[in-house]
């Protein structure tokens, strides 16, 4: 006789043999043909429930996936950028960008300033990454001082809000080249704040990491776009 236990009242014994085959069998009739076994089931479920977790994670966290110009509608845009300032045929400059002190060509017990003109070499020359990183789009105003070669005071106050609407990335790129996975380097655009004699200029510079044209190659191409965003001459 087998042994039975009383369990909130209600009369139980251990399984045996025969109870194990049996459900075993009811277990196979009522699931589905095509339904994955339990342990691979659990572990598929497992992964979903990771995936969520870690997209859950980096959303918190504001690491959200930077929207492409793939269709022409939705662009390139920045969150962050850099900032480097030119001097060429000018004097007594100083940049400030919201409360960041960006640039001072003279300061005291500094050297007397070299002032030269631009040369076409100036124009080929990389800014993307140099000068101040980390900024946030936007700080604040970007105030402009400086002298011209005639020794004039000229001042500007410009909001790059209105200069760089929607904080869209200014390229050329073929939008279908773009590489979804790092369309740019990490830390945005490098701004540029260019004083030519009497000329304010302000360029985006920017490096677009694009899939190679021969599908053979399987490196990424890095193209430099270097963009007019604002001028005026005084």
């Amino acid at each position: 006789m087998t042994d039975t236990t009383l369990i909130d009242g209600v009369a139980t014994r251990p399984a045996t043999a025969t109870d194990l085959a049996t459900f075993k069998m009811t277990e196979e009739k009522t699931m589905e043909p095509n339904m994955p076994a339990l342990p691979a089931l659990l572990k598929r479920r497992s992964l979903i429930f990771m995936g969520v977790s870690s997209l859950t994670f980096l959303s918190q966290q504001g690491c959200t996936a930077m929207p492409l110009n793939l269709t022409g509608t939705n662009p390139l845009r920045f969150k962050e950028h850099a900032m480097e300032v030119s001097r060429y045929s000018a004097s007594q400059m100083t940049v400030t960008y919201g409360r960041h002190s960006i640039y001072r060509s003279v300061f005291l017990g500094s050297r007397p300033e070299v002032i030269r003109a631009k040369t076409p070499a100036d124009e080929k020359r990389d800014l993307t990454g140099s000068g101040q990183i980390g900024l946030r789009a936007f700080e604040g105003p970007l105030k402009v001082k400086w002298h011209s070669l005639d020794g004039q005071a000229h001042e500007a106050t410009l909001n790059l809000e209105d200069i760089f609407k929607d904080r869209i990335v200014l390229h050329r790129e073929d939008p279908s080249r773009i590489d979804p996975s790092l369309p740019m380097i990490s830390y945005g655009p490098t701004i540029v704040v260019e004083v030519n004699d009497r000329t304010l200029s302000i360029y985006m510079d920017v490096h677009i990491y694009l899939h190679p044209m021969d599908p053979n190659v399987r490196t990424r191409e890095s193209r430099r776009n270097h963009t007019l965003a604002y001028s005026k001459t005084f």
